[in-house]
């Protein structure tokens, strides 16, 4: 496993992948801004669902006007390059996300729609001819943008999946591109939670039958 840290490897590696380090940055804190935004209004579970959501849509935004496109394959929400050699996904991952001295893994078990695209991640030369459409999409490396929110911070990663484990995490990588731990302070403040619920009064209008 390959795993790049350094400030000027990581740029030139996510340069090579077609994505700016820049670019990587502002998707990560829409998500969190989006995560912030939440109140105790909100659904107890969808600060996650609210955080991924908002952070695809970042993603993508970076990325169409660049000739990318978005693509839903199995229920996969997928951002594919130009040329189609090249996917991103984006997952949350579990406290060892981001740390070169560990392997991280996906905080949640995952189905066999990821499977798929891990199995494809670890293939080499098919042994048998295959079609176009079917070698077009053999040929496609799927990168997971690994991301964990930590107190104030968010720390993430750019990798490769390699493997699945038995529970049905991706706990296998053959690539890491480790980004810097992104500090929170500094975004424009985000509306707190808010334990307000005062009574909304709706005037009910009867109608003559």
């Amino acid at each position: 496993m390959e795993s790049i840290k350094e400030s000027v490897e990581v740029k030139g590696a996510l340069e090579e992948i077609g994505i700016d380090y820049e670019d990587l940055i502002d998707i990560l804190i829409a998500g969190e801004v989006a995560r912030d935004s939440c109140t105790n209004n909100n659904p107890r579970s969808s600060q996650g669902i609210i955080s991924w959501s908002a952070a695809v849509r970042a993603l993508r935004e970076k990325m169409i006007p660049k000739g990318w496109r978005r693509e839903l394959r199995d229920h996969l929400e997928l951002t594919i390059s130009p040329d189609g050699k090249i996917a991103i996904y984006i997952l949350t991952g579990d406290e060892r996300t981001a740390n070169e001295k560990s392997v991280p893994s996906t905080l949640y078990p995952k189905g066999e729609n990821h499977r798929a695209f891990v199995h494809i991640n670890g293939e080499q030369i098919p042994l048998f001819p295959l079609s176009t459409a079917e070698s077009f999409e053999a040929s496609r490396k799927t990168w997971v943008l690994l991301r964990r929110r930590v107190g104030n911070a968010v720390v993430a990663e750019l990798s490769l999946p390699l493997r699945m484990d038995k529970k049905g995490n991706i706990s296998s990588w053959s690539k890491r591109i480790l980004l810097e731990t992104i500090q929170l302070d500094e975004l424009p403040p985000q509306p707190q939670n808010s334990d307000d619920h005062r009574d909304i009064e709706v005037q009910v209008v009867r109608r003559d039958k």
